[in-house]
């Protein structure tokens, strides 16, 4: 659908799919005796549904002033219609409708208290836990914490929309732009040998600068975010669980110029048909409520080379 409004000065495009995507790769898990663990195949099909907006404009326009601005945005929601795996002993566990990136982990229900240990009641699993380490949920009420309590959790690494805006004005030969570009309906799963604490014994001991923000027999908080600390990993405190998936959306201030184009008036006394000067910054501000590392970076440990604010200054001519 294209639509022009207010003689050309205000423009939108908006297009609409439904596409089934079939013969899709996927991996059949097969039975140990064969001595293979999955073949590949093209038997998987994927549905993706979305809409894709784009509006464009001129806010004003004077003989010395004009002011333009764009967005567009694209929402897309995709489901796993086959994945040619064997069906499952509980429905939670069927990744069959589930969304491409999500991942198959326990429900997180806060923190194992002293009187959840006493409590023969209260789901554990098969290692011995204690006060401190996360607690998960007990899906098929057998009163042990295994891999059947585990379903599909989160929303993905795969934004469901993804955006960008921006806005141009200029006056007497004055020029400010600036960009702005962000996601949203995404997760990051903060995992990996960097991000857990005391890996691998002694070996690997990074931590990050939040590590007091965990739990402790002194101040047992249970929306703390790291569990009881220990060397190496136990009781599966950092088993793939939705208390390691937090919110990926984020709205970055990509580029910011501001510049001056000197009046040709001036500038072919010296024939030069343009002459700009300009300032351009990138990657200026982030908004997330994600706070351990650049949210784009996506998941792991953070320790990708992140992007870093440049500011520059600049000049521009033409003969």
């Amino acid at each position: 659908l294209n639509v022009g409004l207010l003689d050309g000065r205000l423009n939108l495009d908006i297009d609409y799919y439904n596409r089934l995507t079939s013969d899709k790769y996927a991996d059949l898990t097969l039975p140990s005796t064969t001595g293979f663990s999955s073949i590949r195949n093209n038997n998987g099909k994927l549905r993706n549904r979305g809409i894709e907006l784009q509006l464009s404009g001129k806010i004003m326009e004077t003989r010395d002033f004009t002011w333009d601005a764009s967005l567009n945005i694209t929402y897309n929601k995709n489901k796993i219609i086959e994945d040619d795996t064997p069906s499952k002993p509980y429905p939670w566990m069927e990744s069959r409708g589930t969304s491409v990136g999500q991942r198959l982990g326990y429900i997180c229900d806060g923190f194992y208290t002293d009187d959840d240990i006493n409590n023969p009641d209260v789901a554990k699993t098969v290692e011995p836990v204690m006060a401190g380490d996360l607690k998960y949920r007990d899906l098929n009420g057998d009163n042990v914490i295994d891999d059947y309590d585990k379903t599909y959790i989160g929303k993905g690494t795969v934004p469901n929309i993804v955006y960008g805006f921006g806005t141009t004005a200029e006056w007497k030969g004055f020029s400010l732009g600036a960009f702005f570009q962000g996601v949203g309906s995404c997760d990051i799963f903060m995992n990996g040998t960097d991000f857990v604490p005391f890996e691998n014994a002694t070996v690997r001991g990074n931590l990050f600068s939040n590590i007091t923000d965990r739990w402790t027999e002194n101040n047992p908080r249970q929306d703390a975010l790291y569990p009881r600390l220990a060397i190496s990993g136990t009781n599966q405190n950092y088993a793939t669980s939705d208390h390691w998936i937090k919110n990926g959306a984020f709205l970055r201030l990509k580029t910011l110029d501001f510049g001056y184009t000197i009046p040709k008036t001036i500038t072919s006394k010296w024939h030069i048909s343009n002459l700009r000067f300009y300032v351009l910054a990138t990657n200026v501000f982030t908004i997330s409520g994600f706070d351990m590392w650049d949210p784009e970076l996506g998941n792991g440990t953070g320790t990708k080379y992140p992007n870093i604010s440049t500011y520059s200054l600049g000049l521009s001519f033409q003969f």
